[in-house]
């Protein structure tokens, strides 16, 4: 496999981890049992895990679509951190800058595939608190 190749396989999975990362931390798709043993959804936070997941998926490993989806991604987030502008936004900003850098990763790709490959592995290892 090309490094070229690899570098796009690497930032498709960081991006899928970061937003793994993401639905887990915050909860949204936390379920909890009510009194009688019920299953309780909460449709809204679900909704928003599967917007997420849908924007951080790529269709192939190329330039292109891991830049879309990158910029959907982040969109996303955004909408969720003006959704929930009343509480404390700063682990929400965190994430998400922690998204925005796989954008200049692959810019960075572009030549140094193995410098690329090596920040976004470290990146994906990286667990804001």
């Amino acid at each position: 496999m090309e490094k070229q190749q690899i570098v796009y396989m690497e930032a498709a999975l960081t991006l899928t981890g970061l937003v793994d990362e993401y639905i887990l931390n915050f909860g949204f798709r936390k379920r909890s049992i009510d009194k009688k043993g019920k299953e309780i959804i909460n449709t809204f936070l679900e909704k928003k895990a599967d917007n997420l997941t849908e924007a951080s998926t790529t269709e192939e490993w190329e330039q292109d679509c891991i830049v879309s989806s990158v910029h959907k991604t982040i969109d996303v987030m955004k909408e969720i951190e003006y959704e929930c502008s009343g509480s404390n936004l700063s682990e929400y900003k965190d994430r998400r800058r922690s998204v925005e850098k796989i954008l200049s990763i692959m810019h960075i790709g572009r030549t140094y595939h193995d410098d690329a490959i090596k920040r976004l592995k470290k990146l994906r290892g990286v667990s804001v608190k």
